[in-house]
């Protein structure tokens, strides 16, 4: 008779072998979720401040004058900062799924990967109709303008682009696409690489950008100031001699000073009613961005805004101004 020898130690270890190969699988997966999620998120920050700054360089190059206080600078930054930031993080996960793919061929069917690719391909499709709606709407109502066009444009083909990167993944095999993959890749690089070039081109350098910071400091101080002087006048019917009659302690009023040198802006009397606001500016007011430079700085007694023209040359600039006794005179209430 022949006894059958049994390995004992084998079948010790299966349940052990079993709970690793199941704590390792869970492991996995959970690694793959938050890396799917990770590169969408990137994907979708990365797309929505791509279009911001390409707007906003349209914005720059296509002005509308209809547009008060428009200012594009911080956008433009904060987008050209996002960019940098989370553009190669997305490229450097997807070069991780795409490995890990090659790797193991049957994660092409996990439920992250599938959920995430196809919600993409939902919002890019559904985008897609409303800028087709909206171009359409405007052109039946004739109100397409350059900038207009040009801005419905560059969604429709950003979205188009992010539509066919995501069906072309779906039915890419696991290893296939290389040079596909590559081209897309230096192609994204290379177009948001010139859309943060143009935007640097707007907003310049740091020390630019702190120059036009401190110059929008100084037309702030100045509109003020003149409207303390319209404001001592209305009540005193006469120009202040210097600014320090403006100082009041009950409404807390104090005098600004020049953000940079801490010194006093110049104020001069050029006659009984015109005097002169001066200051020294950094950068001249951006061609673009006069809109910007003509401010409501108060209201007459119909409640109607006054406007003035507060576009500076750089270094030192003066502003003249008038008071109109007709116009800034407050009417005096009856009882």
């Amino acid at each position: 008779m022949v006894t059958r020898r049994t390995d004992t130690s084998r079948d010790v270890w299966k349940p052990l072998y079993f709970l690793y190969m199941t704590q390792s699988l869970k492991a996995s997966v959970a690694k793959d979720v938050f890396a799917y999620l990770l590169t969408f998120i990137m994907l979708y920050i990365g797309v929505i401040n791509l279009i911001g700054l390409v707007w906003q360089i349209i914005s720059a190059q296509f002005p509308d004058p209809a547009t008060y206080g428009y200012s594009p600078y911080d956008s433009m930054r904060n987008s050209i900062a996002s960019l940098i930031v989370v553009w190669p993080i997305f490229l450097l996960m997807t070069r991780y799924i795409v490995h890990d793919l090659a790797r193991i061929p049957e994660k092409v069917d996990l439920w992250v990967r599938r959920w995430l690719t196809y919600l993409t391909i939902f919002v890019a499709a559904l985008t897609i109709i409303i800028d087709l709606i909206t171009l359409l709407n405007s052109f039946l109502g004739g109100e397409l303008t350059m900038r207009f066009v040009l801005k419905v444009l560059v969604v429709l083909l950003v979205d188009v682009a992010v539509l066919g990167y995501e069906f072309w993944e779906l039915k890419r095999k696991p290893g296939a696409g290389k040079k596909e993959m590559q081209l897309m890749i230096v192609g994204s690089v290379l177009f948001i690489f010139v859309s943060i070039i143009g935007g640097f081109i707007f907003v310049g350098t740091p020390t630019t950008a702190r120059q036009q910071k401190l110059d929008s400091e100084r037309l702030s101080d100045l509109q003020n100031l003149q409207s303390q002087i319209v404001s001592y006048w209305n009540q005193t019917q006469r120009l202040p001699v210097s600014l320090n009659e403006l100082k009041d302690p009950l409404s807390g009023f104090v005098l600004p000073l020049d953000p940079e040198t801490n010194q006093s802006y110049t104020y001069t009397i050029t006659g009984d009613l015109t005097f002169e606001l001066c200051s020294t500016f950094a950068k001249e007011t951006p061609a673009w961005n006069i809109s910007e430079a003509r401010p409501f700085y108060m209201y007459d007694q119909y409640g109607m805004p006054i406007t003035d023209d507060w576009t500076h040359k750089t270094g030192y600039t003066c502003f003249s101004r008038t008071i109109d006794p007709e116009l800034h005179t407050t009417p005096k209430i009856v009882n």
